[in-house]
């Protein structure tokens, strides 16, 4: 781990490290309108755990002249950033290029000076039925929102927007140095080309800034949130095969496979995923909380405080992924956490919202550096 910039970033990310997550009860024409099931006012006050038994503050490091064996890959400052929903991207950065929400550009120009350059994710589950309308919407909005019909816990709305996003995003990258990743819809395999459409505006107003495309979003997913019925792993690299032959992508430039839950990173590479797309992979990806507060009947989140102080479980989060990763990076691609944060479905009241998670956050990062992941996106 190279850079000294990577420490400096984590207090700054503390704001997003709440996994707040959109829940949409009808159809909406604003972002603004979205609702969240743990508001920034609540004052839930949990009583800390005891320190931990084995817990020892004091520890050796051994430092060698000429350099040490056994290192991970190098770490920039922007090892650590952060991914915003489609749905409400333009409620956070800004309607237009030139209507920038200057409390955004701050923060981000506060992560530029801490950590050199600033990553942002743009996507989510409402990426994958998202449709670019280039004569604008009829709400004269740069997003605009309908009624989704998944069976998803956060009710996902079908997203159409304009390519004032994208062009807003490379004026942040003007003023700052933002890099960005940005999601193409999957579900629709490109039928109507508006898939194609996406990525070409992308790639052309983002240029240098854009770090990759996420092809599929969750995909392990598409069958309980009834996105596609029946969905498994032969179909989803069939659809991939297919999607990268019609959209005619020839360099590394994607993210995938971007599981989550029902299927690990190794079944996917374990049917051939990264050999048989090594041509047009830049990163093997994957998306993982640790825990959810998505059920109806909500758990006491006092009960769930003690793994948040606990290295061990951090530990736990990672070490799955390790094999992975290695396997990744022995095939010249980098392994990164598209998404993640301290819990699903706006995280716990008194954790999330609170310096609890920027101390696990920062443990965190610290340990995806050490498995060799390229980013972590909160």
């Amino acid at each position: 781990m190279r850079s000294k910039r990577s420490l400096l970033l984590f207090a700054a990310l503390l704001d997003f490290v709440s996994a707040k997550v959109t829940v949409y009860t009808s159809a909406t024409d604003s972002a603004a309108l979205a609702q969240y099931t743990v508001p920034s006012t609540d004052q839930t006050f949990l009583n800390p755990p005891a320190p931990p038994a084995d817990f020892n503050p004091a520890f050796f490091v051994q430092l060698y002249d000429g350099g040490m064996t056994g290192m991970s890959n190098p770490v920039s400052g922007a090892l650590l950033g952060f991914s915003i929903e489609l749905s409400v991207a333009a409620m956070l950065m800004g309607e237009k290029p030139a209507v920038i929400r200057p409390e955004f550009l701050n923060y981000c120009a506060l992560l530029e000076a801490r950590g050199g350059s600033v990553t942002i994710r743009v996507g989510g589950n409402s990426q994958d039925k998202a449709t670019l309308n280039m004569d604008g919407n009829p709400n004269g909005h740069t997003i605009q929102k309908y009624q989704g019909n998944d069976d998803s816990k956060t009710q996902t709305p079908e997203v159409h927007f304009t390519p004032d996003l994208l062009l807003t995003m490379a004026e942040i990258s003007k003023l700052v140095n933002a890099n960005w990743f940005f999601g193409i819809p999957f579900v629709n395999q490109n039928a109507d080309g508006n898939a194609a459409l996406v990525l070409q505006n992308a790639r052309s107003i983002l240029g240098k800034n854009l770090l990759g495309l996420q092809l599929a979003n969750e995909p392990d997913l598409y069958d309980s949130n009834q996105k596609i019925p029946g969905y498994v792993i032969p179909r989803f690299m069939s659809d991939t095969s297919y999607m990268i032959q019609n959209l005619t992508i020839q360099d590394p430039i994607l993210a995938g496979p971007s599981t989550c839950c029902q299927w690990t990173v190794d079944q996917v590479l374990d049917e051939g995923y990264l050999t048989q797309f090594q041509p047009q992979l830049k990163y093997i990806d994957v998306m993982r909380y640790p825990d959810n507060n998505c059920a109806q009947v909500k758990p006491d989140p006092q009960t769930k405080f003690a793994r948040y102080v606990s290295h061990h479980e951090v530990q736990n989060l990672v070490n799955p992924y390790l094999p992975a990763a290695n396997t990744a990076i022995a095939a010249g691609k980098q392994f990164m956490m598209m998404e993640t944060n301290t819990a699903s479905c706006s995280g716990f009241a008194g954790i999330s919202d609170a310096f609890v998670s920027a101390l696990w956050a920062s443990d965190y990062a610290m340990q995806l550096a050490y498995g060799n992941f390229t980013y972590g996106l909160l």
